[in-house]
């Protein structure tokens, strides 16, 4: 059985290993010059900067069986003494307060004498356990994210805590993205406890206090994420399968074989459908984002503490979020080099598409300075954009999808795979290949 995969990112790439490893003939067809998608790192004067994702979450295995499997070493995050989060408030960098998981606090005092929210907000917020659940939902009905935080934890929780922290992930608006295709968790929380700080706290039991992310949770590769694409390209060619780059595919009648993987974004995927089919992945949106790394000797950058900071979009300023990579993860820079990454662009940001990549990286570098107090310019800088990348998973998202689903199983031979669908993480694309390669090949 030969399979054809059409896109070389990381959902492509697993199809192919998978396919291969199901006994397939396998050709895999990218339209740019290099495979791997958004996972690529650069390496210049001793530093190591990620230009798309840094890390793999644990609670999701499917991408650190893949490392294992290719002999890629992973490491965690550093155990620093300032470790965890801090947000952006009225232009000042403040911790998150301890015990904060996901939206809701589990530790009531450092949550009452954090100056991230006002007195009247945390009221607000702590108010939460009294709010009762949603009368008459069912299980497939759907709301976006901004009600569900405004009606369980007030307005000022949506502004100054979720839309930050949510954008981090999605890129997105919480007024129009899904609470059920991002963050289903909640949902959950709210049905079983009936309130998510008692959800937050049953969940924290046990378990050592967190701000923000649990940091615990991330890994990532020692020398890079482009380590995992070289071993998987690496594997890929060992095993005879064709890998073809810079070969655009304009229609499905340029290809042969017994199945087609389409491992493209939604929009990339409809060019090449047509029908009601076309129409529902066209509708899937994206958004357009870049990031920046910027490196300066670490004396000039004494604010540079912890992981990174979030800033919220009423903070009206060009960087979306912030990542002091050197704190972050071993092997990032020099000793007494400061690596900052910063994000822009997004639903609530800028539209990057209509920057030129000067204006991008003098606003971003002038949000840094002022931001962190520094009085000079950056040894090194680093751009990386992506106009067009990052889905938006909108209310209805997930009834859209079956419907994709739906349509394609009346296409035999035809899979979609990648992350449109069911989770933009790496591990979801991972997983989202397999199933395809699984609906196309029969089991032995």
């Amino acid at each position: 059985m030969k399979i054809t995969i059409v896109g070389g990112g990381i959902s492509g790439l697993s199809a192919a290993l998978v396919a291969r490893d199901a006994g397939c003939e396998v050709e895999l067809i990218e339209a740019c010059d290099r495979l791997g998608g958004v996972l690529a790192t650069e390496h210049r004067d001793g530093l190591l900067m990620e230009r798309g994702p840094d890390s793999f979450v644990r609670t999701k295995p499917a991408a650190i069986e893949l490392c294992e499997r290719l002999n890629v070493d992973l490491i965690p995050t550093r155990d620093i003494p300032d470790r965890g989060a801090r947000i952006v408030k009225d232009g000042r960098l403040l911790p998150l307060p301890d015990g904060l998981m996901l939206l809701a606090p589990t530790k009531i005092w450092p949550f009452a004498l954090s100056p991230v929210m006002s007195f009247g907000g945390k009221l607000r917020m702590l108010r939460e356990t009294s709010i009762p659940v949603r009368e008459g939902a069912s299980d497939t009905d759907d709301e976006t994210l901004a009600s569900f935080v405004r009606r369980r934890l007030g307005d000022e929780a949506l502004d100054r805590l979720a839309q930050p922290l949510v954008a981090g992930i999605y890129s997105g608006d919480p007024e129009k993205l899904s609470l059920r295709a991002t963050m289903p968790r909640l949902l959950d929380m709210e049905r079983k406890y009936g309130s998510l700080i008692k959800g937050m706290q049953a969940a924290a039991k046990g378990k050592p206090a967190a701000s923000g992310a649990r940091y615990s949770l991330f890994q990532t590769p020692a020398s890079g994420m482009q380590t995992v694409v070289d071993a998987l390209v690496e594997r890929l060619q060992l095993d005879g399968v064709t890998l073809t780059t810079g070969r655009r595919i304009e229609s499905l009648d340029e290809l042969d074989g017994d199945g087609t993987v389409l491992a493209l974004p939604a929009r990339a995927a409809a060019a090449l459908l047509d029908g009601d089919l076309a129409d529902e992945l066209s509708a899937i949106r994206t958004t357009g984002s870049a990031t920046i790394s910027f490196s300066w000797p670490a004396e000039a950058v004494p604010a540079a503490k912890g992981y990174g900071f979030v800033v919220p979009a009423i903070e009206d300023r060009f960087c979306m979020a912030c990542t002091c990579a050197h704190n972050k993860y071993d092997g990032r820079a020099p000793e007494g080099t400061a690596l900052l990454r910063a994000f822009v662009g997004g639903a609530l940001g800028p539209d990057v598409a209509a920057l030129t990549d000067d204006e991008i990286i003098t606003r971003a570098r002038d949000d840094l300075k002022e931001l962190l107090g520094i009085k000079t310019d950056p040894d090194v800088v680093v751009l990386s954009r992506y106009d067009s990348a990052q889905p938006q998973y909108e209310v209805g998202h997930l009834d859209r999808v079956a419907r994709i689903e739906a349509a394609v199983t009346e296409r035999p031979g035809i899979e979609l795979v990648g992350n449109s669908y069911r989770g933009v993480g790496v591990a979801d694309c991972i997983v989202s290949a397999r199933r395809g390669i699984a609906s196309l090949v029969p089991a032995p």
